[in-house]
């Protein structure tokens, strides 16, 4: 009997085909490629960006919104902006704009210090949100902390989670509380204040009047929003201007000193040259303050 009629008929032709020959049968089918399964997600090539860029999100919502920082910085507005700022970069820029949330262990006073002479820009403004350690401007019009809060970011003394909390709160009020708490400085010492320590020039009884830098060593200091003089002395600039600027630090100190606003109130020059003044140093890599 031939293969192609069974029982004397001819087999028919359908959607299944069979066909036999004795015990064997053979049946052929019309076959619809199935599409091909997406991978899971943790395969997809852009799930991790996407994971960090998220990650870095909900540290802004967690550190610049209360309670940890003192008004709603971390806004829908400035959310956004993040995420077309980080839409389809590289894992690893998100990943480092996430490590600025924590401090880097290579940090050094010599680094602290070389972060003074370059973040010297006074221009633009200070946004702690959007800040990065290769900015180098602190703003505009900046006063002494603007400085010092920058210098110390950009040297990893500091993270963003201080610069939402105790970081965006330092007024002349609590700049003890926000950078650490210092020890006296006699006048003989004022030229020797270690390289990366924080230097604060206060009225003496009076810690609210006051200013703040940082030491580059041998004497010299880095400040912003310098007193350019005293009726008795002009204050020398060796490199920027009053904005931001390098000094010898002993004659920032003698310039204050007999400051009218720092309690001078003789016409004659002071008698001593910590009369009207009190010098504290902070140690950045152990001060307490510092996050």
């Amino acid at each position: 009997m031939s293969p192609f009629t069974q029982g004397g008929r001819r087999a028919c032709w359908g959607r299944r085909r069979s066909v036999g020959w004795g015990n064997l049968r053979v049946t052929r089918q019309s076959v619809t490629p199935r599409r091909a399964r997406p991978p899971p997600p943790s395969c997809r090539p852009d799930d991790a960006q996407h994971r960090a860029v998220r990650a870095l999100l909900l540290l802004q919502i967690t550190y610049f919104r209360p309670p940890h920082c003192r008004g709603t910085l971390a806004d829908a507005a400035v959310l956004d902006a993040t995420r077309r700022t980080f839409k389809g970069k590289h894992e690893a820029l998100v990943r480092d704009a996430i490590l600025d949330y924590t401090r880097p262990a290579n940090r050094s006073h010599h680094g602290l210090a070389q972060a003074a002479l370059q973040a010297t820009q006074a221009m633009g403004n200070l946004d702690p949100v959007n800040l990065r350690r290769t900015d180098r401007q602190i703003g505009a019009n900046p006063i002494c902390y603007n400085g010092l809060t920058l210098w110390l970011f950009a040297g990893g003394f500091v993270s963003k989670r201080w610069l939402a909390g105790p970081g965006n709160k330092i007024d002349a009020n609590n700049a003890d509380q926000a950078f650490g708490t210092g020890v006296v400085v006699p006048p003989d010492q004022w030229d020797s204040i270690p390289i990366g320590y924080l230097w604060t020039i206060q009225r003496r009884n009076d810690p609210t009047t006051c200013h703040w830098g940082l030491s580059l060593g041998d004497g010299k200091a880095a400040a912003s929003n310098n007193t350019p003089g005293s009726p008795f002395l002009m204050l020398t600039i060796d490199s920027g201007d009053t904005k931001c600027g390098t000094f010898a630090f002993p004659e920032m100190c003698a310039v204050l000193n007999s400051d009218f606003k720092y309690g001078h109130s003789s016409k004659d020059p002071p008698s001593a040259p910590d009369a009207n003044i009190v010098v504290k140093k902070i140690d950045p890599a152990t001060s307490t303050a510092l996050f």
